[in-house]
């Protein structure tokens, strides 16, 4: 009987590294958990404060082999990415006022002149004096 073994590489490859890249992941948050228990590398992860993990078990849907620290996969899902900055980066959170609409409006980011500027030029919700 014929067993098929999952080998689990112990370096991110060319593509991966590019995926990371454009998804903002630095190299200094990712890991090389290929010799540990799913439950021993998130533990060690969110300790270290580290986003992804590599040589992991592949993902089921498409052999995807980039894990987050909670064990989603981010070629799947690459949200799952932004969620996890979102909640280890300093940020601000805003309220943005509109004289014109009176309308008020609440969120978060971690520079507050560019978001300022992002809510005008955008006029995001159909107004431009934020």
């Amino acid at each position: 009987m014929l067993r098929k073994i999952a080998i689990k590489r112990t370096k991110l490859n060319d593509v991966e590294k590019i995926f990371l890249d454009n998804l903002g992941v630095p190299v200094n948050k990712t890991f090389n958990a290929s010799s540990y228990s799913p439950n021993e590398y998130k533990a060690i992860m969110s300790a270290s404060d580290l986003w992804v993990a590599y040589g992991v078990t592949p993902c089921k849907t498409k052999g995807h082999a980039l894990r987050t620290r909670a064990g989603h996969c981010i070629q799947c899902d690459p949200k799952k990415i932004a969620f996890l900055k979102r909640h280890t980066e300093s940020q601000y959170v805003y309220l943005a006022h509109s004289k014109k609409t009176r309308l008020i409006k609440i969120g978060v980011a971690s520079n507050l002149s560019s978001r300022e500027s992002t809510l005008n030029k955008q006029s995001y919700g159909g107004v431009n004096d934020w």
